[in-house]
């Protein structure tokens, strides 16, 4: 009876790893903020630039706020969140860029957009659409879709503030420590 209850045992347990665990999409809130420009610095290669930001220095780097238009802004907090964006370049047509949704496939971001471009005249202008999305630390990569079709995924790194913490302890304990000398000295051997 042990016999078959262990034979039963192994079994179940092979069944049960050996079936397809099926990763759920999970969607998560985007919220498209405005009013931000693009520096001149930043580097355009492409007709649509897709670019994701995990920290406040490489945001403002690249966005500054819109001189021009209704003031209303809404800053993203890098605690929490993870700015996302699609620039175009240059163009005399009139461009629009929004961010439709994002949502999570086990490690990967899917961040979906749609783009128009119309022959109606403009002045020459750079076009961005930024949004931020909630920060989801065990992603890899964010996958950009533009009008239904994959177009670029960007690798993501996120640094993790106790390690940075740490290095910063660590730095600043090397510039302070001073060297150590140890002396030799001999003992008496005891006395019973």
């Amino acid at each position: 009876m042990k016999k078959l209850f262990t034979i039963l045992t192994i079994l179940t347990l092979a069944i049960s790893c050996s079936t397809n665990q099926h990763i759920s999409v999970s969607q998560i809130g985007l919220v498209n903020l405005e009013n931000y420009a693009v520096k001149s610095t930043a580097d355009l290669p492409y007709n649509y630039n897709y670019m994701v930001f995990t920290n406040q220095s490489d945001f403002d780097a690249t966005f500054g706020i819109a001189t021009s238009g209704n003031i209303n802004i809404t800053y993203p907090s890098f605690n929490g969140q993870t700015v996302v964006a699609c620039v175009a370049q240059p163009s005399t047509n009139k461009v629009t860029i929004h961010f439709d949704k994002a949502e999570v496939v086990g490690k990967e971001m899917n961040v979906y957009c749609t783009t128009n471009e119309t022959s109606e005249q403009i002045k020459n202008a750079t076009i961005p659409a930024v949004a931020t999305v909630p920060k989801v630390l065990n992603i890899t990569k964010v996958v950009f879709y533009t009008n239904g079709e994959k177009v670029m995924s960007k690798p993501v790194e996120f640094e993790n503030p106790r390690i940075k913490e740490a290095n910063a302890v660590k730095e600043n304990n090397k510039e302070d420590a001073k060297p150590v000398v140890l002396k030799r000295t001999m003992r008496r051997p005891a006395v019973i």
